[in-house]
């Protein structure tokens, strides 16, 4: 699923593009790529099922990856080697894609996510 947002790294505020997947061989993870700046995350899903099952304003996860929802919007803290990065996205859509992942059929999501994907080429 494609999400558009927007990345600040505290001075900064650019458009962000980012392309989410998840594969079922490793269930625990959601893989986001972000096509501007051809980063990969994998993410936690416990991480993100807790944040959108849980109040706004409260953070979960610490280290290279955070997230909290904010209002309409989640917020994706990450750090690495290049320094660390605010990820803004419509929480709507983030809910969207965790429901897709409990909704399908793991293979039939995969399918359907390269499709989408090459479909937005």
């Amino acid at each position: 699923m494609i999400i558009r947002g927007t990345a600040t790294d505290g001075a900064v505020i650019e458009p962000s593009t980012s392309l989410w997947s998840h594969d079922p061989k490793d269930p625990w993870a959601v893989v986001v790529r972000f096509t501007e700046h051809e980063v990969t995350w994998n993410l936690s899903l416990d991480l993100l099922l807790d944040a959108f099952a849980s109040p706004p304003g409260t953070r979960f996860g610490s280290g290279d990856f955070g997230v909290e929802l904010d209002g309409d919007s989640a917020l994706l803290y990450l750090k690495g080697e290049w320094g660390s990065a605010t990820m803004k996205f419509p929480s709507k859509e983030i809910q969207e894609f965790l429901n897709q992942i409990d909704d399908q059929d793991s293979e039939e999501f995969v399918a359907q996510e390269l499709e989408n994907f090459l479909e937005a080429l």
